[in-house]
């Protein structure tokens, strides 16, 4: 059987890379009753063509294909691209009805081989009864990672799915990811396969068409909006920690720039409303979509060209998850991270990008049990790694300027206003009020600016030397320590020689 004829001429793919070819062959030779073909684990990175692994075998194998996404949105893709290619397929999921079920099951027995469905759905009695009646020559898990990471959480039904494929005829069984390290393909092997040995197919985590960076900011709505003005920065996802935070960082960047199409995509929405959303991002090729990272994973979009999380995922597993739902077309894609001042290092990400003198990707490859020789792109080879923040120098000499002279509102109001005759106005003058005082309680919250509990008055604390001289001037009673016999001052005297030392 010549599989590169196949893939010419139903799905119009002029070659096969060496794995898909090594995971085809693999499935169609062992497609015969009584096989013995142990679980494979085939690890390619995202955009390396998994889907078609176990599109082109839909075409020729003598069973049913069984696809198990954790995700509507996924489902509903592949779904996309199996009528794309002219391939029947059944979608079974929640909500239906009994009359679409009926449908669904009749178009299996009439001859249908491709089934898209979820875990929730396949340990419902009455489904696996009825796929039960069929051969199954693949079942197969995409997005395998997902059973070790949300199996133990919010979808136990995941964690359940090794015991709902004993009850199944299954020829052979696939565990498609784009990135596994040794833990989580151990525990794949005890919750999924137990007491049985896999066959893994791994090809490297790197993407080489993705650039890391690091942007060190006080406001990420300033550093979002700044950075995805330009056209080429577009399409974007930007994933955020919680639902909350999606919403008000897409409605600042729909209020700075209007013109821009703009979406947030959570679970809170209705399943009507994340289809909308879903197909208006995918068909317009300047959007940004900010999500949380459960639904942000259910993107396939091939052309995004930057990825910015605004926050640090748990592990390297999880952020080349993520990073790589970017620049699928194989053209360059752009993953930045955000740091703030104030942040916790929590993840062990931190490290990672919170230094500059070892590669971010051979850092993150090396998380995975993985080595890379080459970097292709980030700050630390390209030397464009800066520690500064935007606006930090402009908030902090104000307030020195100034002790206790600014309340938050009237240091925004300085900030922001050129059109004020003072030494410090309009030094931010392109930024929006909100961002300016974002800015600010970032700076609050790392101490490197202080307000008074009553009043709400700004200072900067004094510096440890600073300190150190203050003590000095107030024990000699105003000598500056130089032995210069400085004569003994007042109290106003020492007061303002105190403040000079407290401001500098």
């Amino acid at each position: 059987m010549d599989i590169h004829a196949i893939a010419q001429q139903r799905f119009n793919i002029p070659y096969l890379r060496p794995f898909q070819q090594l995971v085809i062959k693999r499935i169609i030779e062992d497609d015969r009753p009584q096989s013995h073909h142990r679980p494979t684990v085939v690890i390619l990175p995202t955009g390396g063509g998994k889907s078609l692994c176990y599109m082109l075998p839909a075409t020729v194998v003598e069973g049913l294909i069984i696809i198990v996404y954790p995700l509507l949105s996924l489902m509903n893709d592949q779904r996309r691209r199996f009528e794309r290619a002219g391939i029947e397929c059944v979608q079974l999921q929640g909500n239906q009805s009994s009359q679409r079920r009926r449908n669904s099951f009749a178009q299996i027995d009439d001859g249908v081989k491709v089934v898209i469905t979820n875990a929730e759905t396949l340990e419902q009695p009455q489904i696996l009864a009825q796929l039960g009646r069929h051969t199954i020559s693949v079942l197969v898990l995409d997005e395998a990672h997902t059973i070790v990471s949300w199996g133990k959480g919010f979808r136990p039904s995941l964690a359940r799915l090794g015991l709902l494929i004993a009850h199944l005829p299954v020829r052979q069984l696939l565990l498609f990811t784009a990135t596994a390290d040794a833990l989580v393909l151990a525990e794949l092997n005890r919750l999924i396969y137990p007491n049985r040995r896999s066959h893994l197919i791994r090809a490297s985590s790197n993407r080489a068409n993705i650039s890391y960076h690091v942007t060190f900011t006080l406001s990420p709505k300033r550093a979002v909006t700044t950075y995805l003005k330009m056209p080429q920065s577009r399409p974007a996802l930007v994933f955020c920690r919680t639902r909350r935070l999606c919403e008000t960082m897409s409605e600042h960047f729909r209020l700075c720039h209007p013109a821009i199409p703009t979406f947030y995509y959570h679970a809170g929405l209705s399943k009507a409303e994340r289809q909308r959303i879903e197909d208006a991002y995918i068909d317009d090729r300047g959007a940004v979509l900010f999500a949380t990272n459960a639904f942000g994973m259910g993107v396939d979009k091939s052309d995004i060209r930057t990825v910015i999380h605004t926050y640090l995922p748990p592990d390297a597993l999880s952020f080349l998850q993520e990073s790589g739902r970017g620049g699928r077309d194989g053209r360059h894609c752009h993953s930045l991270v955000l740091l703030k001042a104030n942040d916790v290092p929590s993840s062990p990400l931190y490290a990672i990008f919170s230094q500059d003198s070892v590669c971010f990707r051979s850092l993150l490859l090396n998380a995975l049990d993985e080595r890379v020789d080459t970097c292709s792109g980030c700050d630390v080879c390209d030397n464009t790694y800066y520690k500064t923040s935007e606006g930090e120098q402009a908030i902090i000499a104000a307030v020195r300027h100034k002790v206790l002279g600014h309340s938050v509102v009237s240091l925004i109001e300085q900030l922001t206003d050129d059109r004020i005759r003072y030494r410090h106005s309009g030094h931010l003058a392109g930024w929006q009020p909100i961002e300016v005082n974002e800015a600010i309680q970032t700076l609050i919250a790392a101490k490197k600016i202080r307000a008074l509990k009553r009043g709400g008055r700004l200072y900067c604390p004094p510096s440890l030397t600073n300190r150190r001289a203050l003590r000095t001037v107030w024990q000699r009673g105003g000598s500056d320590g130089n032995d210069q016999g400085y004569p003994k001052r007042s109290i106003a005297q020492l007061i303002q020689r105190a403040l000079r030392l407290f401001i500098r």
